[in-house]
């Protein structure tokens, strides 16, 4: 869990405060589900998740759990991260997340993250971290990140780097993205993102992989709140690298309180 998505997600339902408030109270439970259509003839991906956020008292956590299946494998992944507010102009960030089965998933999922209020409105948030992916099958990833954000009344602007090294083999992959959300406190929520670069490792069937490739990606959320604290979260994906493309849709029902 990193620190700049719950601070975008505490702009979009309390807007300019989420980022000067640190006691700030947000509660929010989603569920879901997604498809994605898959070319190259593999499997189609589908599933179902969920997550709560909780928070309080300078800090917010974040449980997840989901159900998925990827490439003709099945499990189920569930996870738990934690931000808060160390001071006036610091953030920190942790997470802890595992799996049930598949080749697919990490067996085990780990992330430390800080960032770093600045200027004089503290509009911009700049947050480094690094996180350790451990997978069912013999490899292993290093993931290494630099995000900056900057707040302009309804608009978030996010761009991040990400490096990874994957073992064995000394794979090595350079990712960034660019996102863009507009919303008001408590209201409709639009973001799209775009990312490209290069990947390390990829798990394309249970006994073939492929490293160091090209890919893009592209997604757009759109939340929309339909009674009182209730809201639809609408979400579409893109992704293309030389071995497949996915197309996916995913819809699910968002309760602030």
């Amino acid at each position: 869990m990193c620190v700049l998505r719950s601070i975008v997600l505490a702009l979009a339902c309390f807007g300019a405060s989420a980022l000067a408030q640190p006691a700030i109270h947000l509660h929010s439970v989603e569920v879901g589900t997604e498809y994605e259509s898959v070319s190259g003839g593999f499997t189609d991906t589908r599933g179902i998740s969920s997550q709560a956020i909780l928070g309080g008292g300078g800090g917010t956590w974040r449980l997840q759990w989901g159900a998925q299946e990827r490439f003709g494998e099945g499990g189920v992944v569930f996870g738990v991260g934690h931000s808060r507010f160390l001071g006036r102009k610091w953030i920190g960030s942790a997470s802890l997340g595992s799996s049930t089965a598949g080749a697919y998933h990490a067996r085990l999922r780990a992330g430390v993250e800080v960032g770093r209020k600045w200027g004089a409105r503290e509009q911009f948030v700049t947050s480094l971290g690094a996180s350790f992916h451990d997978a069912r099958d013999v490899h292993h990833d290093v993931v290494l990140n630099a995000e900056a954000l900057y707040y302009t009344g309804l608009v978030v602007l996010q761009l991040s780097s990400r490096y990874t090294i994957s073992t064995p083999g000394d794979a090595r992959g350079h990712y960034v993205h660019a996102a863009l959300t507009h919303s008001r406190p408590g209201q409709r929520s639009v973001a799209g993102r775009i990312g490209f670069g290069r990947e390390a490792y990829l798990r394309v069937e249970p006994l073939t992989a492929e490293i160091e490739f090209r890919s893009w990606e592209a997604g757009l959320t759109w939340i929309e709140p339909v009674y009182q604290r209730w809201s639809l979260a609408v979400r579409a994906t893109l992704y293309h690298n030389p071995y497949y493309d996915r197309a996916g849709l995913g819809l699910g029902v968002l309760h602030r309180f």
